[in-house]
């Protein structure tokens, strides 16, 4: 096994296989694996100018990124077909930064205009590297609104995006989206947070909404006082 540098990448799709990926110190890619007990190590080559960083869509599916000494994006993916890692074209553009794929947890939160009889649902979605809220879209429980909030989530050219088991959701591209209430506990925290601090998203309060305009409002502020940022939430009190 070649000597480390830097922090390595993990991944692991099903039990049983750990797939590690590590910078040599001629600083190609290395990929070291354990499929249900047989090992091994294999240099992919390229030249490294970041650690590699990889994620996994599911089964066959694992993604192994990394900025080259050109400062492109360099990428290597699992080939199902030959049941092995093979390098891809770089991606496009040049990066200014490390890379690092983006998560996003997406839900919808229940809330109402004025009455309950006028029902406005919230589309949130979370990053869960920063822990910020990142985006929003205020209307129906509908595909519609969905996929308004899903149209400006391309520019985050996300990666994985988790979700729950509505149908909705089917919008999102086969492959991007993991189904299942065990891969939502980010948002659903954010969620727990935006009742506590904010009163008129509370299920039971005598604060009200009157127009979309001040739900919006107030998912800025929500959205700028939380997060990584080391900002604190008091300032909502």
């Amino acid at each position: 096994m070649p000597k480390v540098y830097g922090k390595p990448a993990v991944a692991s799709w099903e039990p049983d296989r750990l797939d590690v990926f590590i910078r040599s110190k001629a600083r190609t890619l290395v990929y070291a694996f354990n499929h249900f007990g047989v090992e091994g190590a294999v240099d992919m080559g390229g030249a490294l100018g970041s650690d590699p960083v990889a994620v996994t869509r599911g089964p066959g599916r694992l993604d192994v990124f990394a900025r080259g000494d050109d400062f492109r994006c360099l990428h290597w993916a699992w080939d199902q077909t030959l049941g092995r890692m093979v390098e891809l074209p770089p991606l496009p553009g040049l990066l200014g930064t490390d890379p690092a794929p983006a998560v996003l947890e997406l839900d919808e939160m229940g809330h109402y205009l004025k009455k309950k009889s006028q029902p406005l649902w919230i589309w949130k979605a979370w990053d869960r590297a920063s822990g910020q809220l990142v985006d929003w879209e205020c209307g129906s429980r509908d595909k519609a609104t969905c996929e308004r909030l899903i149209e400006r989530l391309t520019r985050w050219r996300t990666r994985l995006s988790c979700t729950d088991d509505y149908a909705v959701y089917d919008v999102l591209p086969v492959g991007q989206r993991y189904s299942g209430k065990n891969e939502t506990h980010g948002i659903e925290r954010d969620n727990a947070r935006q009742r506590h601090w904010l009163a008129r998203f509370r299920r039971r309060s005598i604060v009200v909404s009157k127009t979309k305009r001040m739900v919006d409002v107030s998912l800025a502020l929500f959205s700028s006082f939380t997060g990584t940022t080391g900002l604190t939430i008091a300032y909502l009190c």
